[in-house]
């Protein structure tokens, strides 16, 4: 099946469960919300240094909670953490990290809240994780997609031009969410994905990374909605290999 015929089918799964079942979805989601435990961000700052030596790499990854270190115990196991490490050991470098993402944002609260500060901090990249509250939030597909575009424009403007996109986690496999909400959500977030790498699509030093497989339980955090210290581990390898794939494509 092509990847036009996959996103229709999506498509039609998603308006089919929100015509036929929405008012359970939406009772699903407010005992979802009730009863899944909020989990705490590090007290430390977001943000550290991997490897050593000279001439900084700079990183600054922007997004909502999985970047915020929601769902691990310490800063060192949160995926911006991990990804410094992993792209210090490829490249041989010191890589120096912030994480601006704060737990609960979506694509607006980045733009507005997230993106002015990137001027300051100068970075050599940009990674960009986000989609699952625009998809808990509904936001309409073609304001996300109007948004990304922003989003792109206002990172370049900023003075970054090599941007990686995080694919949006398989959200039916978050076990905290009861069934069909998991996956009519599921349907939902595949869409938004599917949405970003078509706007990504052929944009000079953007890059989306391959979709994530379904998460397993041992990827889950406590909550069963936030990626574990596993989780991020993983997460963070097949961030670095796509970004170093592609740089080795485009020598």
């Amino acid at each position: 099946m092509n990847t036009g015929k996959k996103t229709l089918g999506l498509a039609i799964g998603w308006w089919a469960a929100l015509a036929l079942l929405g008012p359970l979805l939406w009772a699903q989601g407010r005992w979802a919300r009730w009863r899944t435990p909020r989990l705490s961000p590090p007290s430390e700052p977001l943000r550290g240094r991997a490897g050593s030596g000279a001439q900084d790499y700079r990183l600054v990854v922007l997004g909502e909670s999985p970047a915020a270190g929601i769902g691990v115990a310490t800063l060192e196991e949160s995926l911006p953490a991990r990804m410094a490490e992993e792209l210090a050991q490829r490249y041989s470098r010191p890589v120096s990290w912030r994480s601006m993402a704060v737990n609960g944002a979506d694509i607006r609260a980045v733009l507005d809240m997230q993106v002015p500060q990137l001027k300051a901090e100068q970075p050599d990249l940009v990674v960009v994780v986000l989609g699952v509250n625009d998809t808990t939030g509904l936001t309409p597909r073609a304001r996300w997609r109007a948004h990304l575009q922003e989003l792109i424009n206002a990172i370049r403007a900023a003075g970054s031009t090599r941007i990686l996109f995080a694919s949006l986690p398989r959200m039916d496999s978050f076990t905290a969410l009861p069934r069909p909400l998991r996956q009519a959500l599921g349907w939902r977030a595949r869409l938004l994905d599917a949405d970003l790498r078509q706007v990504a699509a052929n944009v000079p030093e953007v890059i989306c990374a391959a979709p994530l497989p379904p998460l397993t339980a041992l990827q889950l955090a406590a909550d069963r909605y936030h990626p574990s210290a596993a989780a991020c581990r993983d997460w963070a390898v097949q961030l670095a290999n796509h970004l170093q794939r592609n740089s080795e494509d485009s020598r």
